[in-house]
Formats: C-alpha cells, structure tokens, sequence
C-alpha cells in the first residue's frame, strides 16, 4: 500500500470515529425534540410521583360528583357541612368542595351570575383553556343554552352553563355531569370530533341536547342546539386544585 492510499485510510478512519459522537448527539436530540402524536400541545410529562397525585385529584374530583347524580333540580344538599343548591354551578362547586376544593373563593373578585364567575375565576387562575382536549375532572363550558338575555336572539348570550367531565372514550365521545333543568343532575355527552352529528352511524350518543328545550327529532330545535356543537372551553383540574389547594382547600 503507498503512503498516500494508507494515509487516506487512516484519516477516513479518524474521522469516521471523530464523527460517531456528533452523530449519537444528533440522534438523541432528534428524538427529545420529537414530541409523541396526540400529546397535548406545549405539555410537559409530570414526574411519576406528581402525575400520580394529579391522577388521585382528579379521581376524588369524579367520585364526588358521582355522588349527587340522580338529584333533582335546584335540589339542597348539604356536602361536607356546606349547603349547595344543584342548578349547574351548585353541582360543579359542591362535586369540587366534596374533593376538598372552594370553586367559589374568589366569586367576591367577579361580577355576573355564577357560570361567568366560575369563568372568570379559572380564567384568572390560569386553568381555563380552548385545547379540544379533556381530561376526566375537567370543567366543562358551553355558549349560547338559552336566551339569557331574552333579547329574542341566539348566540349572542355568552357562557351559559357548565358541568364535569366524568370519562373519555376513545372514539372521542366524553360523558360530562351536570345539572338539567328538567332533569336534575344527569350524565350526557358530546364529541368535539363531531360536534353537529346527533349519534353515530351505529346509533351511539355523540352529541346530547344542549339548547334549553331541544331534543332529537324536533322540527323547531334552532340551528345550534348540540352540546358538542355549543361547547365553549374547558377548566383544567390539575391547575385548579394546584391553585385551591394552598389557601382555598376544604377543611
């Protein structure tokens, strides 16, 4: 072999070992940087240990509200000594009281009904968010239920009713509690896949009514009347129990 050709050897060898590092360093930061599918956006992985006490406050969040289903409308219950009357924030703030935390604390710094401060609170706290991404626990808000301010026109009424997410299917189905008129405290649904479809092919409730007085089948229901198609924004429970649970915990 001349000296050129095993110089040239033993250079591209030197350099093919200089360069394994840099590509190992290109490989592992390609695979940090690629976020997973279906993640939720900008969100970072808790620590076992926290998403694990997350889990628990959400969890104690559901089976709470579990509690008052089958209530009747505007019914008084009185959870953990404190007195709730169950139109749709009553329900919300006893499900989340009976978890240990005071949806209501800071009511005083709002103005409105219960719903636009309920709205506002977790607005201020940080936890009120438009991501079509739930989590069981989660508050729920919908626009525009009824003509709230009997102006004779719809969709022009704001934040008019909430309730809790109970459960997430994988088809995207999510069974939500709340607080029906003529019902009482109920499970429905909605699908933010396809929030102006009534049912699914196979005939499975993707969308309950939401609008105050529609229903299947109705000839009158107006051109807005699904909970999926209503749908507003979502409260999340992590960063509200994170917020109440330094100074507005139950006791």
């Amino acid at each position: 072999m001349s000296g050129y050709n095993h110089a040239m050897k033993k250079r591209t060898g030197n350099s093919r070992t200089a360069l394994l590092p840099v590509l190992y360093a290109t490989l592992a930061l390609t695979a940090v940087g690629c976020p997973s599918l279906g993640a939720r956006p900008f969100a970072f992985a808790s620590p076992p240990e926290k998403a694990a006490e997350e889990d628990r406050e959400r969890k104690r969040v559901v089976e709470s509200a579990r509690e008052l289903l089958g209530r009747k409308p505007n019914e008084k219950v009185t959870v953990r000594g404190r007195v709730f009357m169950l139109d749709c924030i009553g329900t919300v703030s006893a499900a989340y009281w009976g978890a240990g935390y005071d949806l209501q604390r800071d009511f005083a710094k709002h103005g409105g009904n219960g719903v636009l401060r309920l709205h506002s609170s977790l607005k201020a706290w940080g936890a009120l968010h438009e991501l079509k991404e739930t989590e069981r626990g989660d508050i729920v808000f919908w626009a525009n239920t009824y003509d709230r301010n009997e102006d004779g026109k719809m969709g022009n009424d704001g934040i008019t009713h909430a309730g809790i997410v109970v459960q997430a299917d994988e088809d995207g189905t999510i069974h939500y509690l709340h607080a029906s008129v003529t019902r009482g405290v109920v499970i429905a649904y909605f699908n933010l896949r396809h929030p102006d479809v009534a049912k699914s092919p196979a005939g499975k409730i993707w969308n309950s009514p939401m609008y105050l007085g529609s229903n299947y089948g109705l000839a009158n229901n107006p051109p807005h009347w699904l909970s999926g198609d209503l749908w507003s924004s979502f409260g999340d429970a992590e960063k509200t129990a994170r917020e109440l649970g330094s100074g507005g915990k139950g006791t």
